[in-house]
């Protein structure tokens, strides 16, 4: 009596596949629901905190809020101080993000590790530290004393903060676009006899223009919100320094729901806007 084993060895293999590819679809398939759910409940309770702001406050809270002349002032503060720290933002870091792009070695590293270390500071000491560099007995209070230039306190001092705290955001989003272009084509512009400036000007600039985006969305949304550095460095003086993250933390002590009003304010006219252009040009 002949047994075919390899007839038999087959039939097993065939079975034991049948088995694990029916395990392997029940683990993606729980694998799948379980992400599924996760994601759903991060995405609704954002949903549910953000809007809280909208639901506690009554219209009349809105309307004094709104039509008060120091919440008025102190937007138009803001504003332009967002617009003045995001312009210099992106002259100082596009230059510093094209210079350190596609460089590998332990000295841009470095340097990449120095540039991201705001991120990494809690806001109150990072107002400190701006305090202690720039003040009066900073370590160049001298030179600035020399001139006569006082910089804590001031509108200057709202500025400087927000490009200390928010410059690392667009960098390191320039910079990685900038470290995906092939090399190839920097090289054959180089032979080309393109420069630095036309390379970036030309090639590295359209070729990244997304995450040009969103480092501007995200500089811009982290100046908007800036607190603890502008608080340390720049105070909270109305109308000459108070900005609305500051106002709002004025209002929490006197008045909740008018502070709750005002958060909702910035919310709905500033931070929702820059997300959705940002949406907008992402997709094109």
């Amino acid at each position: 009596m002949v047994i075919n084993m390899s007839g038999y060895s087959l039939d097993s293999a065939i079975k034991s596949n049948v088995v694990k590819n029916k395990k392997k679809k029940k683990l993606i398939k729980f694998s799948s629901i379980f992400f599924n759910i996760v994601g759903f409940l991060e995405i609704s309770f954002i949903i549910l905190v953000i809007s809280s702001l909208f639901i506690r406050p009554s219209l009349t809270d809105y309307k004094q809020i709104l039509f008060n002349t120091n919440t008025i002032n102190t937007i138009i503060i803001t504003l332009i101080s967002v617009v003045i720290s995001t312009t210099l933002i992106i002259l100082i870091g596009i230059p510093t993000a094209f210079f350190i792009a596609n460089k590998n070695n332990r000295t841009y590293a470095l340097m990449t590790g120095i540039i991201s270390i705001p991120l990494s500071l809690p806001p109150s000491i990072a107002g400190l530290a701006l305090l202690m560099t720039l003040g009066r007995k900073g370590i160049l209070g001298d030179v600035l004393n020399y001139f006569n230039l006082n910089i804590p306190f001031t509108f200057l001092a709202i500025v400087i903060a927000q490009i200390f705290v928010s410059s690392p955001l667009f960098i390191q989003s320039v910079k990685e676009g900038f470290a995906e272009i092939d090399d190839s084509i920097k090289e054959a512009a180089l032979v080309y006899g393109a420069g630095y400036k036309e390379l970036l000007l030309y090639i590295y600039i359209p070729m990244s223009k997304r995450n040009i985006l969103t480092g501007i969305t995200m500089s811009m949304l982290r100046s908007f919100g800036e607190f603890g550095a502008t608080m340390m460095f720049a105070g909270n003086l109305p109308g000459k320094t108070q900005t609305l993250s500051t106002l709002i933390y004025t209002y929490v002590q006197k008045n909740t729901l008018q502070a709750v009003a005002l958060a909702g304010i910035h919310v709905l006219f500033f931070l929702f806007p820059i997300l959705f252009i940002n949406l907008i040009f992402s997709n094109k």
